[in-house]
């Protein structure tokens, strides 16, 4: 049951249902295709998705994630700078608990700003760091992109070698975010440009 569950909110998560398909071809006389089961999955996948993220914030889950991270991170760490890099660090490392990325957006984003509000984190950097790393997910695990499941599937990497590659291509990505797009937005700042 859990795995036809996952494989249903999960988009990217297909090879039971394609299975699925065909234990029940000849039971249920009706041949549906793969891309004819993608067509009626895609939406109520993403609405599953999307769902999850509102359940959560009914139930304040959000809200006790904020202040259980708040209290997490210090409040002296010294300058916004490294209070905002810190958060970009951990808003990397937790894609590997998510195979969506508007789940991801929907759930943890406002988290991350609030908890960087609260820690004193520059909002400019904060906001933007948030944005541009958002697209690091898909280089992180094997189920986090439509393309990362093409290229796991084709067997150019096991899952391990997929996670530690991916978690080092997206820490290097960050570390240039960090430096070279920190220096950039500076100067966008010091331009009147941005913030």
């Amino acid at each position: 049951m859990v795995v036809k569950t996952t494989g249903f909110i999960f988009l990217t998560a297909m090879a039971p249902n394609a299975v699925a398909l065909e234990l029940m071809r000849p039971i249920l006389n009706i041949d549906v295709s793969w891309t004819q089961w993608f067509l009626a999955a895609s939406v109520p996948g993403l609405l599953t998705l999307l769902g999850i993220a509102a359940v959560l914030t009914q139930a304040k889950f959000f809200v006790w994630l904020s202040s259980t991270m708040s209290n997490l991170v210090p409040a002296d760490l010294g300058s916004p700078m490294v209070i905002t890099i810190l958060l970009l660090t951990l808003s990397v490392l937790v894609r590997y608990v998510f195979a969506s990325g508007a789940a991801y957006v929907a759930s943890m984003v406002p988290v991350f700003c609030a908890v960087g509000m609260a820690a004193g984190a520059d909002p400019v950097f904060l906001e933007f760091g948030l944005l541009f790393s958002n697209s690091y997910g898909s280089m992180v695990t094997h189920y986090a992109s439509a393309s990362a499941a093409v290229i796991y599937g084709l067997g150019y990497h096991d899952v391990k070698s997929f996670w530690i590659a991916g978690g080092v291509c997206a820490l290097v990505t960050l570390f240039i975010q960090v430096t070279v797009g920190f220096g950039w937005w500076s100067m966008l700042q010091s331009m009147g440009i941005l913030g």
